[in-house]
């Protein structure tokens, strides 16, 4: 497939499981019938998923200053987890 913006060859990546076809000049996605569904699918379990190591993370961290381990923000967008999707 060729890119419609770059007219150059695409390439294909594999995010969570979803074949995605990925422009290396102008770095632009391009998903076929569906592949947006199944990305949104695993976007949702692992945002559930994410969301109960957070609470625990959380009810625990008063014991991080003993390790110095440093406190992450949590995520709160569904656009902030599908950006580490496609980094």
């Amino acid at each position: 497939m060729f890119c419609p913006k770059c007219e150059i060859e695409m390439r294909q990546a594999v995010k969570e499981g979803v074949v995605i076809d990925v422009c290396p000049r102008c770095r632009g996605v391009w998903l076929d019938h569906g592949e947006l569904e199944k990305i949104m699918h695993e976007a949702r379990h692992a945002m559930v998923e994410y969301d109960e190591l957070y609470k625990y993370y959380d009810h625990h961290k008063h014991h991080d200053h003993h390790h110095g381990y440093k406190h992450y923000k949590k995520k709160h967008s569904l656009f902030s987890i599908l950006e580490d999707i496609f980094d």
